[in-house]
């Protein structure tokens, strides 16, 4: 068989119950990548061949997979550049809603991916305007062992922007535009063939579903956290407002008033990719496609605002920002022979969204602690993971001061 050379580097733990944990953790990730980075090796028929496995930190930007940059490089052969994903969570937390998250990324670049590109292709796209998508290498689909390989986009300069730092115009245009792309695309899907897209809606499962006392108790306490986190100035608006909160209402704000598109559902700057070209440009990449499904587009737009950008920002981009959005989607539509005045309006989409508003911010007091947390606080990826991790018992400063400059923006729009 193929030698193979893997370098694995192991993060340091003080504590032996953690230190055993993440070693078991690693061990397993590493042992399955092997497997499919192997079937990669005889596909493409690497003479010689050595595959190195590093794996990637991510400072609290991922809490389902262990991560891998993966080189293969053999002879006669330019070095394959990879990017891997090894589920590492376990039973508990499959139980409480996350089973699908492989399942749903992997019907993403199996099936989806080729339809999009027929559309395209159909539609004569020009690439400068086409929706760009990793390239795939493969996957095991084998429950506890699954891995997702695509193309690593550092090798092509591409990085993740920093979660904890404000957003500049530049890249939040260029986010939206892709995301325009994508949404266009889902459009074009349903109209084109409404029963096959509603036919591939039903794998992509929704997540946060379970309505036993455990989701209660962990709703409960992420309201609590938010209320907590509230000045005094907010928080008796705050508590009117999560009286009722609830994990299942993210369900209820993603139905659609109008046409479904496929959409991201965890659209946020941890799972944006950018590069500055040499002419100064921003170019942005969609990646982690793990909660992909039907739903309203209006979705990923509070998402990527509410979970992203700060008071600052809104201050001077939130008009400017969420015109860019329509004034793409209406372009990339039109290149899919689309009329927007008959699949979704400008009327459309400004009801839609002032209608789904108050759900930016219910997802800001579920998701702003997850991308707030700085490295030390993040919950440690291993098997024995359930939702209560979720429930950061140590938030950053960061976290309040992006909640209470939400909350004050609502009580200026008259959301609250």
């Amino acid at each position: 068989m193929f030698e193979q050379i893997a370098h694995i580097t192991h993060p340091k733990r003080h504590d032996p119950a953690p230190v055993r944990r993440a070693a078991k953790t690693m061990a397993h990730a590493e042992r399955v990548l092997t497997e499919l980075v192997n079937k990669i090796i005889t596909e493409r028929k690497y003479d010689e061949p050595i595959a190195k496995l590093n794996p990637i930190v991510t400072s609290g930007a991922n809490y389902t997979s262990q991560l891998f940059g993966v080189t293969i490089s053999g002879k006669d052969k330019p070095d394959l550049n990879l990017f891997a994903k090894v589920a590492v969570f376990g039973e508990k937390i499959r139980t409480q809603g996350l089973d699908s998250l492989f399942k749903s990324e992997q019907y993403f670049y199996t099936k989806i991916k080729k339809i999009y590109r027929d559309l395209e292709d159909k539609h004569n796209i020009p690439d400068e305007h086409r929706f760009e998508i990793p390239e795939f290498y493969g996957c095991n689909e084998t429950k506890y062992e699954e891995v997702i390989v695509i193309e690593d986009l550092t090798a092509r300069g591409f990085r993740i922007s920093d979660r904890l730092k404000g957003l500049n115009w530049e890249f939040a245009a260029s986010a939206v535009t892709e995301l325009a792309k994508f949404h266009a695309l889902g459009f074009a899907y349903s109209a084109e063939d409404p029963k096959k897209f509603e036919e591939s809606c039903k794998p992509l499962k929704a997540i946060f579903t379970t309505k036993d006392d455990k989701m209660k108790v962990l709703s409960k306490s992420i309201a609590d956290k938010a209320i907590a986190a509230a000045s005094i100035d907010h928080k008796e608006v705050m508590k009117k407002f999560l009286v009722n909160f609830s994990l299942d209402m993210f369900e209820m704000y993603n139905k659609p008033l109008h046409r479904p598109v496929l959409t991201h559902n965890d659209f946020r700057v941890s799972n944006l990719m950018e590069k500055i070209d040499e002419r100064g440009r921003t170019h942005v990449r969609i990646v982690d496609y793990q909660t992909i499904r039907g739903g309203s587009p209006v979705i990923d737009l509070l998402y990527f605002i509410f979970s992203s950008t700060d008071e600052q920002f809104r201050a001077q981009y939130y008009d400017q920002l969420l015109d860019h959005y329509y004034t793409e989607l209406s372009l990339a539509m039109k290149r899919l022979d689309l009329n927007p005045d008959e699949i979704y309006s400008r009327e459309d989409f400004e009801i839609e969204y002032k209608t789904k508003l108050p759900f930016g911010l219910s997802l800001a007091v579920f998701v702003l602690p997850i991308v707030t947390i700085d490295e030390n606080n993040a919950p440690k990826l291993n098997d024995e993971m359930d939702m209560s991790s979720f429930v950061m018992n140590n938030t950053s400063d960061l976290f309040p001061e992006r909640l209470n400059g939400i909350i004050s923006d609502y009580i200026r729009w008259g959301v609250l």
